[in-house]
């Protein structure tokens, strides 16, 4: 939090922007705040999106969050490589802040593909598919890998 913080405020000197902390919330509370911003900021260190961004998405905000190429690579069999957020670290984040401020268009872009994503890659129903693929070899005691999965994710046309 503290390199979102003290970019966020650096901006806010150049920029009409205001920052909307959530730490040390309930999750009800977040849900209300949520649709009050417009561009969600999460994990810009450890290097993949989790349930904030989730819900972010699915209300059509756009998100910055970094995602790490060595990790995107076991999920690029589903998302194709485009999944709709912007990637920063502390060190690219004051731009793509200010990138999105300026670009209204691409913050209405990332929030309608987002949400798709969201709803097509998060729903229960995929979820429980690929996990359903787990599940069945672990119970039969087979072999199971990346490989492997993703090869079953074609197969039963998941994607």
């Amino acid at each position: 939090s503290r390199f979102i913080i003290d970019i966020v405020l650096k901006l806010e000197k150049k920029l009409s922007i205001k920052l909307m902390l959530l730490e040390r919330k309930t999750l009800a509370e977040c849900q209300q705040l949520y649709p009050l911003g417009d561009i969600m900021i999460t994990d810009v260190i450890t290097g993949w999106y989790a349930y904030t961004a989730i819900e972010a998405m699915a209300i059509g905000r756009p998100v910055i969050t970094y995602l790490r190429p060595d990790i995107m690579k076991f999920h690029s069999y589903y998302a194709k490589g485009r999944i709709p957020v912007v990637s920063a670290t502390p060190d690219n984040l004051a731009r793509e802040i200010e990138r999105l401020v300026k670009n209204g268009k691409l913050r209405e872009e990332l929030g309608r593909k987002g949400r798709d994503y969201a709803l097509k890659f998060h729903s229960l129903e995929f979820v429980g598919a690929l996990r359903k693929i787990l599940y069945e070899y672990v119970w039969a005691g087979k072999k199971i890998n990346q490989k492997i999965f993703e090869s079953e994710v074609r197969k039963r046309k998941l994607i």
